[in-house]
């Protein structure tokens, strides 16, 4: 849910409630598959390097 979700002001009567996921958080996975003969993208390559590191925090 979105926080800004969560401190806009609203005129009807609806009940809003969130509290954090434990145990096990929640994960999602990407996987990118790119053509061995295709050419050189430096930007996909800058992508992919970031996401993978980025997971690894």
């Amino acid at each position: 849910m979105p926080r800004a979700t969560l401190s806009a002001s609203y005129t009807c009567s609806t009940t809003r409630t969130a509290r954090k996921i434990r145990r096990p958080e929640p994960v999602r996975g990407i996987y990118a598959a790119v053509r061995e003969t295709s050419l050189p993208q430096p930007a996909l390559r800058g992508l992919l390097d970031a996401l993978r590191e980025a997971a690894q925090q």
